[in-house]
């Protein structure tokens, strides 16, 4: 399995403003992103300069849905939804959402689980004199969301590569919200999916693609 990437256009500080192309304006997204680096190298967010895209989530609630959970457990603070996701098979079009608050518990236990000590996400003092100006979210913990949305999709979902843009800082304690939607049936059990996250505001904070195989939960 490929480790995922983040992705970074080096070029985005410099645009006045963002990509209003025709393809652009149908895919709500920005041109082409360039420059893969590994998650595992990334110490850095992108510059809090860098301009928000305008990103419009909002679905009707009339076509969201509750999902029936196949997890090992759920907490009562957690939200899952789903917009389409027939019975009988997945298909171009279905999306799942999901959202939890990021707590400082939870930035506390990353840490110790993946060994990330970084201070700007640790420790208040030394954050104040980053650019930041206080401590954050991991990136890495905020693109984790992503999996649990994916881990929501009927059957077992198997990450194979996934490509990632982090936008903007996400505040700790800050609820977000995943946003997967499969794009493309590859086949062969392979899809690709767009994989957003929002912060509380309803601002993308990351935005990315992924390709995933998706297994009957009966086979696994």
């Amino acid at each position: 399995m490929r480790d995922p990437s983040a992705v970074v256009d080096p070029e985005f500080v410099d645009r006045e403003t963002p990509d209003r192309s025709a393809d652009a304006r149908t895919s709500g997204r920005h041109t082409p992103l360039r420059s893969s680096v590994s998650s595992n190298d990334i110490v850095r967010y992108v510059p809090q300069i860098f301009r928000r895209y305008e990103f419009d989530y909002t679905r009707p609630d009339s076509i969201r849905r509750r999902i029936p959970s196949e997890t090992a457990y759920e907490l009562s603070d957690w939200e899952a939804d789903a917009i389409g996701l027939s019975d009988s098979r997945i298909t171009v079009g279905d999306c799942v959402e999901f959202t939890k608050a990021l707590t400082e518990r939870d930035v506390r236990a990353f840490a110790m689980a993946s060994g990330d000590t970084n201070r700007l996400h640790l420790d208040d003092e030394y954050a104040r004199a980053t650019r930041f100006g206080r401590r954050i979210v991991h990136g890495t913990l905020v693109g984790g969301v992503i999996s649990a949305a994916l881990a929501r999709f009927p059957g077992v979902t198997i990450y194979v590569s996934e490509n990632l843009t982090f936008l903007s800082p996400v505040e700790i304690g800050d609820r977000v919200t995943a946003i997967c939607e499969i794009i493309e049936d590859i086949g062969r059990d392979k899809y690709q999916l767009t994989t957003d996250v929002v912060d509380s505001k309803g601002e993308r904070v990351i935005e990315g693609q992924a390709v995933v195989l998706i297994d009957d939960s009966r086979e696994a």
